[in-house]
């Protein structure tokens, strides 16, 4: 029988945003740990999420073209932001 592996953090990541949702880097970061069981840092997050930026990873998860990420300000705690994955090319 094939041990099936764990997920990576971009596989958690991208499964958590996939949704749609905005989410801060704590959200998803407490997320991962509650449903993935996996431990991470706020930076190693947005790395992850800057990473769907690259050819690789747009073709592993089937990405759009062009901008994949959408940030904004979190005015919940001003020095804070939220970010959005764009899964697909809205029209």
């Amino acid at each position: 029988m094939k041990k099936k592996s764990k997920p990576t953090l971009h596989d958690c990541v991208y499964m958590a945003m996939s949704q749609g949702n905005w989410w801060t880097p704590h959200e998803l970061r407490q997320f991962i740990l509650n449903k993935f069981n996996k431990a991470c840092s706020e930076s190693g997050l947005t790395a992850s999420m800057r990473d769907f930026r690259k050819p690789d990873y747009r073709e592993k998860y089937q990405l759009p073209n062009g901008e994949v990420l959408e940030k904004k300000r979190n005015y919940n705690n001003s020095s804070g932001w939220k970010y959005k994955l764009i899964i697909k090319n809205e029209v």
